[in-house]
């Protein structure tokens, strides 16, 4: 093989590494729950909707919101968006805790539980914990919504 061959294959082997790097960065998309929301309710004209949600940004436009906050603290948002469209995405897992009230002066405890897309603090006794553990499992946003000073007492739920 000559040097102009060897040149040639160099090249196209590095833009085949450059390729498979570009798939596996977008097979491994990834966003949170709200920017999947946002996307789907915007997914049908989305060039026009990055356009407005960055001119909002742009313009310090009311009203922040999550999206306002990720779009313009995130520099790859905008190719965050554009690849979701091409190529699809998956969604974050959330974390998930439970909130538990210390009390040292009684047996009870006190719990944030979610009844029918409610929170509560509710007050049980420590053998009865087992009994709610599929109504205490919420997330940061659950949380912060209602509750926001008993994030300090969360525990984070392993997996």
């Amino acid at each position: 093989m000559d040097n102009y061959g060897q040149e040639s294959y160099a090249g196209y082997m590095a833009a085949i590494g450059v390729a498979i790097e570009i798939v596996e960065e977008v097979k491994q998309l990834k966003v949170p729950q709200f920017v999947a929301d946002w996307y789907e309710k915007n997914k049908n004209d989305l060039y026009k909707e990055i356009y407005n949600l960055h001119h909002r940004i742009m313009t310090l436009e009311k009203p922040y919101d999550k999206i306002y906050f990720w779009y313009g603290n995130n520099w790859n948002a905008m190719k965050t968006l554009i690849n979701m469209h091409q190529f699809g995405y998956t969604i974050e897992k959330e974390k998930l805790y439970t909130v538990e009230i210390p009390n040292p002066n009684s047996d009870l405890k006190l719990i944030l539980v979610k009844v029918i897309n409610e929170l509560k603090l509710i007050s049980v006794y420590e053998n009865e914990l087992e009994g709610y553990s599929n109504i205490r499992v919420l997330t940061e946003q659950e949380i912060r919504k209602d509750f926001d000073w008993a994030w300090q007492f969360r525990e984070e739920v392993a997996e």
